[in-house]
């Protein structure tokens, strides 16, 4: 029983130095940007059943984290902004879900970032979030002011 309470607990310890060092990481900047942040409200729907199945665990219900693990909001959202979603998409589909990372679908984690942009005040558009990375390469994450991320203007084409 001991045991598993301490593997349980070096896993996660070694899941926020990741994730600490993605926050930490320099953000790759100057990458042609093209596209509107955008997602529907039913992709942040089915976004917010799938991260309450296999996000809330570590990242609490609220998104402002649990144990260890980051909050998905405020100072770790601020991280991201200018970011192309690409590497957000791309972390979250290779390293999530902490016990079993991988095993959710391309539109899964297309899903989940759009609750996440969601739940940082970023209001949703005509269009779902795209679950193809060389698409979202072309948008960047939100800026944010404050603790919470806002909704940014436009950039077209």
């Amino acid at each position: 029983m001991a045991f598993n309470a301490l593997r349980r607990r070096g896993v996660l310890l070694s899941a926020c130095v990741v994730v600490g060092g993605l926050v930490c990481a320099p953000q790759v900047r100057g990458a042609e940007r093209t596209g509107t942040v955008s997602y529907t409200a039913e992709q942040a729907e089915h976004g917010a059943a799938l991260y309450k199945q296999n996000c809330a665990v570590c990242h609490g219900g609220t998104l402002d984290g649990a144990f260890d693990t980051p909050s998905l909001r405020g100072r770790l959202i601020s991280n991201w902004s200018g970011t192309t979603l690409d590497k957000v998409f791309h972390y979250i589909s290779k390293a999530m879900p902490l016990f079993a990372p991988g095993s959710l679908k391309p539109a899964d984690n297309a899903a989940i970032v759009a609750f996440i942009l969601r739940e940082n005040d970023v209001a949703p558009g005509p269009r779902e979030l795209p679950s193809d990375e060389g698409a979202l390469k072309k948008i960047s994450f939100p800026s944010v002011g404050g603790k919470r991320a806002k909704k940014t203007s436009s950039t077209s084409p």
